[in-house]
């Protein structure tokens, strides 16, 4: 197989996963708000499992494929569900657990896609031929991973990241108000001076840290 070819296969296998997960992710945010009074996300369109409500041009499509086929440090993201907290009862616990509800959603697919490389693992050479069971494990491995990921960099303290409110919900009120003041396009800026030096791949430590222990749990 070609470098191209190979390429091509990876992309096919990666791609896929990192739509639904997106997509699952941002679903969350907008479901939970709809729990917590703000109907915004479902006037809009996005309440549903459709990818194309939620692509971004750049996040969605450009860098991902350029981290794919060029070796770009993986660095993605959605269009954001709109949000409008002037319709919260409790402004700073709901926005904190709609926050909360796009990582928790990535984790919880990350822990489905442990358990089916697992039951694989153990039972798949009984159930299937030798090269489907390749394909569940290739394509569990890469779900565990993309959405370990997609998890522990949204819960990065800075806007516009999910971080930002889910940390607002436990700092004192003065610190809360100064940290909410600061502009998301601030925290972008931040995110890419990571991103440029390379510290942000200093995730990658809990993610394959957390990866390897839900493989061993789900493979004794």
């Amino acid at each position: 197989m070609s470098k191209v070819e190979d390429k091509i296969l990876q992309f096919l296998i990666y791609y896929p996963v990192f739509l639904i997960s997106l997509t699952v992710h941002e679903l969350s945010h907008g479901l939970v708000a709809l729990r917590k009074g703000d109907a915004t996300a479902k006037y809009m369109g996005r309440l549903t499992l459709n990818p194309l409500a939620h692509v971004d041009p750049v996040g969605t499509v450009m860098l991902p494929i350029m981290s794919v086929f060029l070796g770009f440090i993986p660095f993605a993201w959605a269009k954001p569900v709109p949000v409008n907290p002037m319709n919260f009862k409790d402004r700073t616990n709901d926005l904190f657990w709609v926050a909360l509800a796009g990582p928790l959603s990535n984790f919880i697919l990350a822990f489905f896609a442990a358990w089916v490389y697992g039951m694989t693992k153990k039972f798949g050479v009984q159930w299937f031929d030798a090269s489907y069971v390749r394909m569940f494990l290739d394509l569990s491995t890469v779900m565990l991973i993309l959405n370990l990921a997609l998890g522990f960099f949204n819960l990065i303290p800075l806007p516009p990241l999910d971080g930002s409110n889910i940390v607002g919900r436990f700092l004192p009120l003065e610190l809360k108000s100064a940290f909410e003041s600061i502009p998301p396009m601030v925290g972008m800026m931040i995110l890419l001076v990571l991103f440029a030096t390379g510290l942000l791949r200093l995730i990658a430590i809990p993610i394959y840290t957390v990866a390897q222990m839900l493989i061993a749990v789900f493979s004794f």
